[in-house]
């Protein structure tokens, strides 16, 4: 989590994200004042939701440090 912090208190002191909100920043979940919420999902999570969506998909992780859940959209 500690990484993850910082990466957005990065973000924020650049602009691109509101003001990180402490008081409400726990528990894996980041909060900005802005109204932005950053909440993170197992990789069983993500492998269900993918499952669910009834379309292609694949996990992939970047970084060893963020995992995407990557939905294919198939038109007919």
């Amino acid at each position: 989590m500690e990484f993850c912090l910082k990466w957005f208190e990065e973000q924020a002191s650049k602009g691109l994200l509101g003001e990180i909100d402490y008081e409400k920043t726990k528990n894996g979940i980041i909060v900005c004042k802005d109204g932005f919420k950053a909440t993170t999902n197992s990789p069983e999570a993500l492998e269900r939701i993918g499952k669910e969506s009834g379309y292609p998909y694949k996990i992939q992780e970047i970084d060893e440090s963020s995992l995407f859940l990557i939905l294919e959209k198939v038109t007919k």
